[in-house]
């Protein structure tokens, strides 16, 4: 694009993506469990996959939190756009990741406080 200064401004550079497994499929571990999803899904909603595959249906034997409140409660992802920080997880050692605006990757380590 030309500037009336005559000078040019070339646009940014695209962002980085997250590596994508040859399968299209990677395998993070939360709270000690591994969990298979496909490559590009955050770890928020990797998180609410795992809760509706347990045991017993929806919800069965696990309970969608990612943390708890001051009080004891399961908090977990609200808005879903990093707005809230209800979802926030320690991923990979480091902590109050918002797990709604981090996309799944290979090895990764995520630790819930629920």
């Amino acid at each position: 694009m030309e500037l009336e200064t005559g000078e040019t401004m070339e646009p940014p550079p695209m962002p980085e993506r997250a590596p994508r497994s040859v399968s299209g499929l990677v395998t993070l571990r939360v709270d000690g469990e591994d969990l298979t999803v496909p490559a590009g899904t955050t770890v928020a909603a990797a998180m609410v996959n795992r809760s509706h595959q347990s045991p017993g249906g929806p919800l069965g034997s696990r309970r969608l939190g990612l943390r708890r409140s001051v009080r004891g409660e399961l908090r977990g992802p609200l808005c879903g756009m990093g707005i809230c920080f209800e979802c926030r997880a320690t991923v990979d050692g480091h902590p109050h990741v918002r797990t709604c605006m981090t996309t799944c990757r290979d090895g990764m380590v995520v630790l819930t406080d629920a």
